[in-house]
């Protein structure tokens, strides 16, 4: 039987002088990302946003496919939404709820030993929110910088771009050579930060958040280097 292989797409910001991650922000905007499918409670990119089930999402979708961790939530229903909750479940019983996810023991493991230190150290989600720095959420197992920046941008509203695999290989077919995480990430938050004004213009809105840029750049990165396999 002949299996169909996808054709790798021309990708439209080849040859485009990118200067800084404003402009890479107006580019990718202006060639369609993010569509109209990403509005009302989708507007963020990440669902679910600002809520105690981001965190589990942003550490069930380590090494996993998305549509994967999406039946893992679903399996874990209403255990997700709160750490009050969270802890009711057993570690094996929370295993067998997102083995869909790659490396689930471990993550259940992990996730189980955080609601504990989330309770321990905050009393509750909304106080977490308020209080949790980058420094403690690096402390816990399993969190490494782009999670805990995941879950700051998503899950607390801070303002923070996430830098991922995919934000990389775009800037690596613009031509820039970055050697880490931070570099990459820097780089991202820079253009964004000392232009601000020029991205209200550029949206044509006045009350915009850094927060609320930078999730949506987040998308918009990731889904166009799916889609130009990148």
């Amino acid at each position: 039987m002949l299996q169909m292989r996808r054709v790798k797409r021309q990708n439209p910001l080849e040859g485009l002088e990118i200067g800084d991650s404003f402009e890479l922000l107006c580019a990718l905007k202006n060639i369609g990302y993010l569509n109209d499918n990403y509005q009302g409670e989708r507007e963020l990119w990440w669902t679910p946003s600002d809520c105690f089930a981001t965190i589990i999402e942003a550490i069930l979708v380590q090494n996993s496919r998305y549509e994967k961790v999406k039946i893992a939530m679903q399996n874990l229903g209403c255990f997700v939404e709160s750490p009050e909750d969270f802890v009711l479940l057993d570690v094996d019983s929370l295993a067998e709820r997102i083995s869909p996810v790659g490396f689930y023991h471990t993550k259940a493991k992990r996730l189980s030993m955080l609601c504990r230190s989330i309770l321990d150290d905050f009393g509750d989600f909304e106080s977490m929110k308020q209080d949790c720095s980058r420094e403690w959420l690096l402390q816990q197992k399993g969190i490494g910088f782009e999670t805990a920046d995941a879950i700051l941008c998503y899950a607390f509203g801070r303002d923070v771009m996430v830098a991922d695999r995919y934000s990389f290989l775009v800037l690596q077919s613009l031509g820039y050579e970055m050697q880490n995480y931070e570099e990459i990430q820097e780089w991202l938050q820079r253009g964004i930060f000392c232009r601000f004004s020029e991205v209200l213009d550029f949206y044509g809105k006045e009350n915009l958040s850094k927060r609320w840029v930078f999730a949506r750049f987040h998308g918009k990165i990731d889904e166009f280097a799916k889609e130009y396999q990148l």
